[in-house]
């Protein structure tokens, strides 16, 4: 019998609600793999967070090359666990893994060009947020 109580709703109705919105379901997926990180040391979340994209990316059916769940997946998790509050650290942190992930993805013979091309625009976004930092760190500390 589908008439259950109000109050044992709201489970039920977002599962519902995910299976049919990937928006959804990849928020939650970031923040589940966020709270699982924070049971660790920088290294060792630096690893998982490496581990995980590297197998979304290595499945056969990731393209990188248009806005999807798992691009949309690698791309927020990245921007919670660096991008958002910035630091130098977490900046550094950033550019190594993704220059970590190429080398990997090159020396495995993994690399395609749409994930060369996915690789590379992420880095890219890295970077031109680091400037942004960098210039308000100027701002705020004075120039060299």
């Amino acid at each position: 019998m589908p008439y259950i109580k109000k109050e044992l709703r709201p489970i039920p109705d977002a599962i519902v609600t995910m299976v049919y919105d990937k928006v959804t379901a990849v928020r939650l997926l970031v923040e589940i793999l966020s709270s699982y990180l924070k049971l660790f040391d920088g290294p060792k979340q630096d690893g998982i967070i490496n581990y995980t994209l590297t197998q979304i990316m290595r499945r056969k059916d990731f393209d990188g090359s248009h806005v999807n769940a798992e691009t949309s997946f690698i791309f927020t998790s990245l921007n919670k666990e660096f991008r958002e509050n910035p630091s130098y650290d977490k900046f550094e942190r950033c550019c190594g893994l993704l220059h970590s992930m190429t080398k990997e993805f090159e020396r495995r013979g993994w690399m395609t060009p749409n994930i060369r091309r996915f690789l590379e625009k992420e880095t890219d976004i890295t970077d031109s947020r680091m400037v942004e930092y960098e210039d308000k760190k100027i701002k705020e500390n004075g120039d060299l």
